[in-house]
């Protein structure tokens, strides 16, 4: 089950204090999954529809970023979030440029926020979504086949 990128956001950018730096017009992608991707070389491992996240400590050069955001954008991720503070200090304009070209959301967060707080809750996110779907799924196979039991109904 995937969710809608706009949601999630409006509903905690205050919490991880994260800035949208452009991509406004990809909010409306799903995403199925958050994954911490630091290696460059590791982009295989995407399947699509994530939300991929770095702290930049694989940062080996000073195009690593350049290099690592436009491989991020073509595999079909749904949206880049870079810590910023500690190993990446400020997006270069021409990489927002870019993300903005491609409509793909592109955020910050700084570095006091914890990744896996922003892990967890969104991964909860997706799975209650899908624990909703399968329920409400459930109830109107019920409803369907066995209309005699409409007081057991469960959309919980």
């Amino acid at each position: 089950m995937a969710i809608k990128l706009r949601t999630v956001y409006y509903a905690t950018k205050e919490k991880y204090e994260m800035k949208l730096l452009t991509g406004n017009s990809g909010l409306d992608r799903l995403f199925s999954w958050v994954h911490i991707l630091e290696n460059i070389d590791t982009m295989d491992y995407l399947h699509g529809n994530e939300i991929v996240i770095t702290t930049g400590i694989g940062k080996d050069s000073d195009q690593w970023l350049e290099e690592y955001v436009k491989k991020v954008v073509n595999s079909s991720a749904t949206a880049l979030i870079i810590n910023t503070g500690k190993f990446i200090n400020q997006i270069p304009p021409d990489l927002i440029k870019y993300c903005q070209t491609k409509n793909f959301p592109l955020f910050t967060v700084p570095w006091r926020i914890h990744l896996i707080d922003i892990i967890r809750d969104y991964c909860n996110r997706i799975f209650l979504s899908e624990q909703f779907a399968f329920s409400l799924t459930e109830s109107i196979k019920n409803a369907i086949f066995h209309p005699e039991n409409q007081r057991n109904l469960n959309l919980n």
